[in-house]
């Protein structure tokens, strides 16, 4: 891992490119433009598309709740507070 020569801290990673992203979904590159263009996933806007670190958790935790809703309203049951 870098390291800034001011700083001892590790540089951390904030962007991704758009075949990191797909490998880190398990999806193809394809499907990362086919989730940006629906309006699922936001690119950062550089000019190319890259990801931030919060964009993707942001997108794993709506897909992981809306997956566990889907579970629950198949099985006949309803989870407090949220809408069936």
């Amino acid at each position: 891992m870098k390291t800034n020569e001011h700083f001892s801290a590790p540089l951390i990673r904030r962007a991704y490119d758009i075949s990191e992203v797909a490998g880190m979904l398990g999806v193809s590159v394809a499907s990362v433009y086919r989730l940006v263009h629906g309006g699922k996933l936001r690119p950062l806007g550089l000019g190319q598309f890259r990801f931030s670190d919060q964009e993707i958790d942001r997108f794993l935790k709506v897909t992981r709740d809306v997956s566990v809703r889907r579970k629950s309203q198949k099985r006949g049951g309803h989870r407090e507070g949220v809408e069936a």
